[in-house]
């Protein structure tokens, strides 16, 4: 399985639909163990913090799982800018992963009847230089040949220069000041109006989350310390109904940013505040707040950023 979206911590995204939840993953791939839908599963993830993302995998699970980044990190587009170069034309997008780009070009070699699934991890784990590759559950099937579950592939190519990789969160505003760069004078303006939209879009996306962090902490003996921690503290997911439950309010009520092509609340840039809404989660006993108050106040800081945000537009 090879899976390549944007994420955050505990959540990955989809280009037609909700977000698909840490949780739900996992009682996915335990209802696929206890029906014996494989005998053996290798899973790559490439989304930002999707070292997130299997927190149950068991040694013995017969599942493998390789994810782009750690839990608390962003994982990194490739082939980006003046690199995106497709026969001649540049198309003005990354055109690829870096992590995905570099399993993808082993596997171009041509070597998986002799390639190890070990041997490739080990080379893809240097050479995606931008975050940390790392893999979960059963690796008692590493040593067997990638060629058992790919089909060959034709082409070679070069390693992606790391000049032309650029952080996931940062794509789509990258992009945008690319283009402002690069068009022609009767359409500088045009871009330029791109480029500050998505400015605009990220800017409310920090100060929402700021909001729901404040508000949450405006009983705290020190509300400006709590929101601090709210925001930028590392917490583990424990709660992972709570997460669920807050995280499918952003979704649901949210502003959907058209210049991140959303199709709800969450988009490519502000999916690593979810790590945020785990923080509430993981401190409401510190917060002095329970689920239906943290999901009340999400739902209302998000309403609220929605009518401005209509009112902008």
């Amino acid at each position: 399985v090879n899976f390549v979206d944007h994420g955050g911590p505990g959540i990955v995204a989809f280009p037609n639909g909700p977000f698909l939840h840490v949780k739900d993953l996992s009682k996915t791939l335990k209802t696929m163990q206890s029906k014996k839908m494989f005998k053996q599963l290798v899973f790559y993830m490439e989304a930002c913090e999707s070292g997130s993302m299997f927190p149950d995998l068991q040694a013995d699970g017969k599942i493998l799982a390789v994810t782009a980044s750690n839990g608390q990190e962003s994982s990194w587009g490739t082939y980006c800018g003046d690199a995106a170069m497709v026969k001649g034309k540049n198309i003005g997008s990354c055109l690829g992963d870096l992590f995905s780009v570099n399993w993808m070009e082993d596997d171009d070699l041509g070597k998986l009847a002799s390639e190890t699934f070990r041997s490739q991890i080990s080379k893809v784990t240097k050479l995606t230089n931008q975050s940390h590759v790392c893999s979960f559950g059963d690796k008692s099937f590493e040593n067997e040949a990638i060629g058992d579950v790919e089909v060959e592939g034709a082409a070679l190519s070069e390693t992606p220069s790391t000049d032309s990789s650029v952080d996931a969160r940062d794509i789509y505003v990258s992009q945008a000041f690319w283009a402002w760069q690069n068009a022609p004078e009767e359409l500088k303006s045009q871009a330029w109006t791109r480029f500050v939209s998505i400015i605009n879009d990220r800017e409310r996306d920090d100060q929402l989350f700021a909001k729901i962090g404040g508000k949450a902490c405006a009983d705290s003996q020190e509300p400006a310390e709590c929101q601090k921690q709210m925001l930028d503290k590392r917490s583990e997911l424990k709660d992972m109904a709570c997460h669920y439950t807050l995280a499918s309010a952003v979704h649901e009520h949210c502003p959907v940013s058209a210049s991140h092509h959303a199709t709800g609340g969450w988009n490519g840039y502000n999916m690593k505040f979810s790590q945020v809404l785990l923080n509430l989660c993981e401190g409401q006993e510190l917060l002095g707040k329970d689920l239906e108050q943290l999901s009340k106040i999400v739902q209302e800081e998000c309403i609220q950023a929605k009518g401005l945000t209509e009112m902008v537009v």
